[in-house]
């Protein structure tokens, strides 16, 4: 009887396998007709400009444009945009603490301590976290932040969190490590496709004052964006309804009985879909660290006379170069996207971190344009791992030719010095 019954487990998992293989086979299908459609119809569609789609903004535009309309002030001194995107949440989230929120004298940044956008102010803190691009969330990623919001002197209940999903995708539980539960009240998400879409075009558009014309122009024109990244522009309408149209025709919606029951069957294929989501997403990851784990061999092959930073770290590989006493960090990160990075590590005295700018910045501005404090760097397209890899091979060359150039004129002065 045992052996029959595990011959009849095997069977049934079996049947499941060969179901689920046909249910991925069959949606994929649907997904490849509909790519078809699209094929078809872009070509055909009006003659479209839009600015910032010629631009090819990455994740950190997206927080750029956001970041400075929230800092628009009114000529009454009114942070009007930040005071509107508090009432689309109260008002659409039923998020009551976010109501609570006293606007003052609110300090907004971007990509500060690696916060996509942060507003701070006398009783209160936001911390904005962008994944338009549905980036994965990077170990305890929104825990940080909030940890280094506290370190900012605001007590856990005066901190609030908003996740900018693309379409409503929710945070990863470690991502929170241990604090989900204590921002149920003080958090939401809100996505791109939706949201902030709605939000300027009925809080934002409507308020814009006449005389503002490029303001004005300038959220017409993300508003645009946004919707062409989700094909949500006008001209889309009749590609949409093509794409709607067989949709219904391969999940056969017509054989259902009623509306209800339409519903509940497409929630069973958008569950069936984001199982597969899952899986696909995994795998990527898994190729990402792949990745990571070869770029660690290389560069210990091609620099053995340094240490490596965090060889444990899945998405993080660089070297530890030293002069004067100074630690010099180069590395590749991903953090939403990918970025190399030259930092100096450690509490240094004011006169040595100008000595480290003056011959660590030199020859690297082209490589790495972007500075901020006692660091510089790059962002690179999420899957452009040649680019940030040439990128990080060629910033660790020059800085070991800086500190090589550095010692010969120590050791000429020294010589110089005994003779």
């Amino acid at each position: 009887m045992k052996e029959e019954r595990v011959v009849e487990i095997f069977d049934l998992l079996e049947g499941i396998k060969e179901k689920a293989v046909s249910e991925v086979k069959y949606l994929f299908d649907i997904v490849e007709t509909v790519e078809k459609v699209k094929e078809k119809w872009l070509p055909r569609l009006p003659y479209h400009l839009n600015i910032i789609d010629e631009l090819h903004i990455n994740e950190n535009g997206h927080s750029r444009i956001l970041t400075k309309l929230l800092q628009y002030k009114s000529e009454s001194g009114k942070y009007e945009f930040l005071e509107s995107l508090l009432a689309y949440i109260v008002a659409n989230r039923d998020c009551i603490d976010f109501g609570n929120i006293k606007i003052e004298k609110p300090q907004i940044t971007q990509e500060k301590c690696r916060i996509d956008m942060w507003v701070r102010d006398k009783d209160y803190a936001i911390i904005f976290e962008n994944k338009v691009y549905n980036a994965r969330d990077r170990e305890h990623q929104l825990s940080k932040y909030i940890n280094r919001t506290k370190q900012c002197n605001y007590r856990e209940e005066q901190i609030f969190v908003v996740y900018l999903s693309s379409w409503g995708q929710e945070p990863e539980e470690q991502s929170w490590n241990k604090y989900k539960d204590a921002f149920t009240s003080r958090y939401v998400n809100l996505s791109f496709r939706d949201d902030i879409v709605n939000w300027l075009k009925e809080y934002v558009i409507p308020n814009i004052r006449d005389k503002d014309f490029y303001l004005n122009s300038a959220v017409l024109q993300y508003i645009d964006y946004l919707e062409g990244i989700y094909h949500k522009r006008t001209i889309h309408k009749e590609m949409n309804m093509e794409i709607r149209k067989i949709i219904e025709e391969r999940l056969k919606l017509d054989k259902c009985l009623d509306n209800s029951e339409k519903v509940r069957f497409l929630q069973s294929k958008i569950e069936d879909i984001d199982e597969i989501r899952q899986q696909i997403e995994e795998l990527q990851n898994e190729y990402r660290n792949k990745i990571f784990a070869s770029w660690r061999e290389e560069v210990a092959n091609r620099f053995p006379q340094y240490r490596h930073t965090s060889p444990e770290d899945e998405t993080h590989v660089g070297v530890i170069m030293e002069i004067e006493g100074i630690e010099i960090w180069a590395y590749i990160y991903e953090n939403n996207q990918l970025y190399c990075q030259v930092e100096v590590a450690g509490d240094l005295p004011k006169r040595k971190r100008n000595i480290k700018k003056s011959w660590v910045y030199r020859g690297l501005e082209d490589l790495l344009p972007q500075e901020q404090a006692d660091a510089i760097w790059k962002y690179f397209d999420y899957n452009d791992f040649e680019g940030a890899f040439n990128c990080f091979l060629q910033v660790v060359e020059k800085c070991k030719q800086e500190i090589e150039r550095e010692n010969r004129a120590d050791v000429e002065s020294e010589s110089e010095s005994v003779e």
